[in-house]
C-alpha cells in the first residue's frame, strides 16, 4: 500500500492498494459524523473515501500533479512501463482535465516502471525510470501535452498513435541511460523554472547521475555509489539530495558530488523509504522494513562534528503505528510535522510528529521554548498558578527579591536580615548566631568576624582544656538543701560556649526573648535545665491562660509540680511511661530529664535530639557532659553540619577551612551564592582570604546582580564587601589615550601644568571663565594637535575644569567649574577600525 497527500488540498490524500486508487477526504470527529466507509486515522481525525478508480494494469508507482490548474490528476506507472494520467472530476478545469484524462505514455519495449516524478515547477514534464532492456534508454522525460500517445495493437505490437519514425520513437522529450536500470529519480526543487529542469537519477550499476535539461550538450555527472535508492531532493535546499542503500543513508551536496556530506548507518533493518520534510528545514523521515518505528534524521541541529568537520545526522525514533509495520508514509505538504502512515495491515495513521523542545530559562525568570515554527514565551506574570508557584520557589527568584529589599546589609543587628529571606528560612539561624558571636566577642559593626568555632574554643589554648564538676540542686523545692545534687561541669571555655548559646549569664535575656516569641515550652525547659523548677511551672501556668492553643500547658505544670527526686517513686514511674508519647520536643526533654536517673546515656539522648534547637543541644551538653564525651559530641555534630551544609553549624566550625567547606556544601545544595557572599564580606580570617572558593562566590553573585540589571544593588554590595577590606584591591589602568606623535599620555592635571612656555600658550590662550571652559586640544608634552573627530572633523579635546575656581565666581559658577566632563565629549573609538570621535557623534552615527 502506498499513500500520498495532495500537494494543493490540505485534507485530501490518495491511497494505492494493488490496482485500486482511492481518494480520501480527512476531517475531524468534532466537525461532522462518520460514515460506514470512514476510516479512523487518529483520535481526532478520520478519512472518508470520495471516489475510487481501478487501473487497467498493476500499478507500481504514482505521483500527484503538482498544480491544480489541470484538475485532480495523478500519474501512475505500471509493471509494463505504461504511464497513465488518472483523474478525478474537477469542474473548475473541465477542458484541460478532459484533454489529459486517461492519456497513456510508454517505452517501445515493455519493462517495469520503477520510478515516476512529476516536475514541481514545470508541470508539463513527467520523468519515468525503467528497468534495463538491451541498449534502450531507461530514463524518459515526457511533455504531457506534446508527447505522442502510446497504443497497444490487437496483435500485441506497439506503435505510436499518429507518430512517425525517428530517434525518439517512444514519444519522449528526453532520453537518458541507454542500457541501464533506473531504480529512483527526483526533480530538483527550485522556484525558478530554469533551475527546476535538473534531474537526479539512481542507476543500478553506475550510481547517482545529475542531468541538466537546460544544456543538451552537458554530460551527466555524479558519484559511483550503491546508495541509489529512494533519491529525493531537499525542498529547502536546491543543492541537497538524499539516497540510501540497505541500511546506509547518504546526504549529498550536488555542488561537490564526489562524496556525501553526511552518512548515517541504521542499526536496525534495511531502509525502505526516505523523504524530506516539506515544512521543516533539514529534517529527513525514514522507515525500515517490517518495523513500526518512524525515524527522524535531523541535519539542521548538527552540533556534534566529526574530525573532518562534516555534519552528522542526529537520529530519534518513535512508534507511530501502534506496533504495525509501516509500508509507506507521506509528509503533509503544508501542515507542519504532520505525517500519514500506511501499514501492512492496510490501516492508516495520521500522526503529528513532535519536535525536540529546547527550554531556555533566562536569568530574569522567563521561560522560552520553540514548538515547531512557533515560539512560546512564559513570564513570571503570565504563567499559570502552578508554574508561578515553582518560579517563585526558585532560589534565583528569592535571591532577586532579597537583593531588592537590602538583604544582608543590616550590620547593626544581623538577626533582622532574617525577615528578608523571602520564604527560605535556612539561613535564619546563621544570622542569629552571628549576633551571638559578635556580642560574646565584644565586636561592633565595623569589626570583621574571626571566630574560630566551638570546637577550637572547647579545646582551649593548650588544646586540652579541663573542666571541674560541681553538684547543683533544685531551687524552690524540698530538695534544695540536699547535698547529692546533679553534677554539672564548668570551665572558662564552657562559659564562653554557654554565653554563645544564650545560657548561663545570658539566660534572663534569652527567657525574655522566648516569652516574647511565645515559645513557652522552650522557656520552661531552659528554666528546668538551670534547676529553676518553680519558675518553669509559673511560665507554663501563665502560658495556659494565653488561649486555647496553650490550655494543655496547665496540665503539664501540674505534672511538674509533683516532681520528686526520690528513687524509686510513683511520679518517676508514670513520667517515664508517658514521656515517649509526648510530641512537643522540649516538654519531652524536660520529663526525660526529670524522670530519669540522669545517666550519661540519657543526657546524650537529650543532646542528640534533632527536634531541639542547635544552641540548646550544645549548651545542654556543655552543662551536663564530661570532657571526653563533650569533645566527641561536638566533633560529630560539626562533621554532620558540615556534610549537610547547614549554616547554623558555623557556630561549631568557625570561620576556618572547615567553615568554608560547610558553606560550599550549602551552596552546592541550594545555589544560594547570595548568603555565602554576604557572609564572606563579614569574615576576616586568613583561610577565607586565601581560599579561592569565597572569592568565587562573590564574583558569581556580582555577575548575577549584573545579569538582573540591579546596578544599584551591585554597587551597594561592592561597598559592603570592601568596607572591612580597606576598600578592596585597586585595578590597574588598562586603557590610556596617548599622543600619536610622542606616545605619551594626553591625560592632564591642572596642578601639574606649566604656567609658562609653549604649553601655557596652547592650553591657556586667555584667562578662562565659566562660560569658556578651556579644552585640551593638543598634547601637553609635544604640543601637537590631537586627532580630529571622524565625523565633525574638529580636533579632539574634552572640556576640562583644569581646577579653575576664582574668587569672582558665585556658588553656581563654582559648582559648574568643578563639574566633571560631560560624557558626550569623551574620547571614543571603534574597536574594529580604530576610527575615533566624540562619544555623542559616534553614538548618533551607529544609531
Amino acid at each position: 500500500m502506498e499513500i500520498l497527500w495532495s500537494p494543493y488540498e490540505d485534507n485530501i490524500f490518495a491511497r494505492l492498494s494493488g490496482e485500486n486508487l482511492t481518494l480520501f477526504e480527512v476531517d475531524k470527529f468534532s466537525n461532522r459524523s462518520t460514515t460506514p466507509q470512514s476510516v479512523e486515522l487518529s483520535h481526532q481525525t478520520f478519512a472518508s473515501p470520495i471516489v475510487s478508480a481501478v487501473a487497467p494494469f498493476y500499478v507500481r508507482c504514482l505521483d500527484w500533479c503538482p498544480t491544480r490548474d489541470f484538475g485532480r490528476l495523478l500519474a501512475v506507472g505500471s509493471a509494463s512501463g505504461r504511464i497513465r494520467i488518472v483523474g478525478f472530476q474537477d469542474p473548475s478545469t473541465r477542458d484541460i482535465f478532459r484533454k489529459l484524462l486517461d492519456k497513456d505514455y510508454g517505452p517501445r519495449h515493455q519493462r517495469p516502471c520503477n520510478a515516476l516524478a512529476w516536475n514541481h515547477t514545470d508541470s508539463h514534464l513527467i520523468a519515468v525510470g525503467l528497468d534495463r532492456h538491451r541498449s534502450d534508454p531507461s530514463l524518459l522525460i515526457y511533455d504531457i501535452f506534446t508527447a505522442q500517445e502510446y497504443v497497444l495493437l490487437d496483435k500485441g505490437k506497439e506503435e505510436l498513435h499518429g507518430g512517425s519514425s525517428g530517434t525518439k520513437s517512444d514519444g519522449a522529450l528526453y532520453e537518458f541511460g541507454a542500457g541501464e536500470q533506473v531504480v529512483s529519480l527526483c526533480w530538483i526543487y527550485s522556484k525558478e523554472a530554469s533551475t527546476a529542469k535538473m534531474l537526479v537519477g539512481g542507476f543500478q550499476t553506475k550510481g547517482l547521475r545529475l542531468f541538466d535539461l537546460r544544456d543538451s550538450a552537458s554530460k551527466p555527472r555524479g558519484p559511483s555509489t550503491k546508495a541509489v535508492y529512494g533519491v529525493c531532493g531537499d525542498p529547502f535546499n536546491e543543492h541537497r539530495v538524499a539516497s540510501f542503500s540497505d541500511n546506509i543513508l547518504h546526504v549529498w551536496d550536488m555542488r561537490s558530488f564526489d562524496k556525501p556530506i553526511a552518512t548515517h548507518e541504521s542499526s536496525h533493518k534495511a531502509i525502505s523509504q526516505i523523504q524530506w520534510s516539506p515544512t521543516r528545514y533539514g529534517l529527513l523521515g525514514a522507515v525500515t522494513k517490517d518495523s513500526p518505528d518512524f525515524r527522524l534524521l535531523d541535519l539542521q541541529h548538527t552540533h556534534v562534528m566529526r574530525d573532518d568537520h562534516d555534519p552528522v545526522l542526529l537520529e530519534r525514533s518513535f512508534n507511530a503505528t501502534d506496533g504495525r509495520a509501516i509500508t509507506s508514509f507521506s509528509w503533509h505538504p503544508h501542515l507542519e510535522n504532520r505525517v500519514l502512515f500506511g501499514t501492512t495491515t492496510n490501516t492508516m495513521h495520521d500522526v503529528k510528529v513532535m519536535e525536540r523542545i529546547t527550554l531556555n530559562w533566562s536569568k530574569t525568570h522567563h521561560l522560552l521554548w520553540a514548538c515547531g515554527r512557533e515560539t512560546r514565551y512564559l513570564s513570571d506574570i503570565s504563567a499559570p498558578e502552578l508554574v508561578l508557584h515553582v518560579i517563585n520557589d526558585d532560589i534565583s527568584m528569592r535571591m532577586k527579591i532579597r537583593a531588592t529589599n537590602g538583604y544582608g546589609l543590616n550590620v547593626d543587628k544581623f538577626a533582622e536580615n532574617s525577615a528578608l529571606l523571602a520564604g527560605d528560612n535556612r539561613p535564619e539561624a546563621m544570622w542569629t548566631a552571628l549576633d551571638a558571636i559578635r556580642n560574646v566577642e565584644g565586636l561592633d559593626s565595623m569589626d570583621g568576624m574571626t571566630f574560630r568555632g566551638i570546637r577550637n574554643v572547647l579545646a582551649g589554648e593548650t588544646g586540652k582544656a579541663k573542666s571541674t564538676a560541681a553538684m547543683s540542686v533544685w531551687e524552690g523545692t524540698p530538695y534544695a538543701g540536699r547535698k547529692d545534687g546533679v553534677p554539672i561541669y564548668t570551665s572558662n571555655e564552657r562559659d564562653i560556649i554557654l554565653r554563645l548559646c544564650g545560657w548561663s549569664l545570658n539566660k534572663d535575656s534569652t527567657l525574655e526573648s522566648l516569652l516574647y516569641q511565645e515559645q513557652y515550652e522552650r522557656a520552661a525547659a531552659l528554666c528546668v535545665f538551670h534547676f529553676e523548677l518553680r519558675k518553669a511551672i509559673e511560665i507554663l501556668q501563665t502560658a495556659s491562660k494565653k488561649g486555647e492553643n496553650y490550655r494543655h500547658l496547665s496540665i503539664v505544670a501540674v505534672a511538674l509540680s509533683g516532681f520528686t527526686d526520690d528513687q524509686p517513686s510513683l511520679w518517676r514511674s508514670l513520667s517515664s511511661t508517658i514521656t515517649p508519647e509526648i510530641e512537643e520536643p522540649y516538654l519531652r526533654a524536660v520529663l526525660l530529664f526529670l524522670s530519669s536517673s540522669r545517666s550519661e546515656g540519657v543526657l546524650k539522648r537529650i543532646s542528640t535530639d534533632t527536634d531541639l534547637q542547635l544552641e540548646d543541644r550544645i549548651a545542654f551538653a556543655c552543662t551536663f557532659l564530661n570532657d571526653s564525651v563533650l569533645t566527641d559530641f561536638v566533633k560529630d555534630l560539626a562533621e554532620h553540619f558540615t556534610s549537610k551544609g547547614l549554616l547554623e553549624g558555623l557556630i561549631l566550625t568557625g570561620f576556618g577551612t572547615e567553615g568554608i567547606d560547610l558553606v560550599q556544601n550549602y551552596v552546592d545544595k541550594t545555589s544560594d551564592v547570595q548568603t555565602a557572599s554576604l557572609l564572606t564580606a563579614l569574615v576576616l580570617t586568613r583561610e577565607w582570604s586565601e581560599d579561592p572558593r569565597p572569592h568565587r562566590w562573590v564574583e558569581d553573585y556580582r555577575e548575577v546582580l549584573d545579569s538582573w540589571m540591579l546596578w544599584e544593588a551591585r554597587a551597594i554590595f561592592d561597598v559592603y564587601n570592601n568596607r572591612l577590606k580597606g576598600g578592596g584591591p585597586r585595578m590597574p589602568r588598562q586603557i590610556v589615550a596617548t599622543c600619536t606623535f610622542c606616545g605619551k599620555s594626553i591625560a592632564h592635571n591642572a596642578s601639574s601644568q606649566s604656567v609658562s612656555g609653549r604649553g601655557d600658550k596652547l592650553l591657556f590662550p586667555k584667562t578662562p571663565n565659566v562660560s569658556e571652559i578651556p579644552k585640551v586640544m593638543a598634547c601637553s608634552s609635544c604640543g601637537k594637535s590631537l586627532p580630529r573627530c571622524a565625523l565633525c572633523q574638529i580636533h579632539m579635546g574634552t572640556p576640562t575644569n583644569m581646577g579653575f575656581v576664582t574668587g569672582e565666581m558665585d556658588d553656581a559658577g563654582t559648582l559648574l567649574a568643578k563639574k566633571i566632563n560631560p560624557i558626550e565629549k569623551w574620547f571614543t573609538w571603534c574597536q574594529s577600525c580604530r576610527h575615533g570621535g566624540h562619544a555623542s557623534h559616534l553614538a548618533e552615527w551607529f544609531r
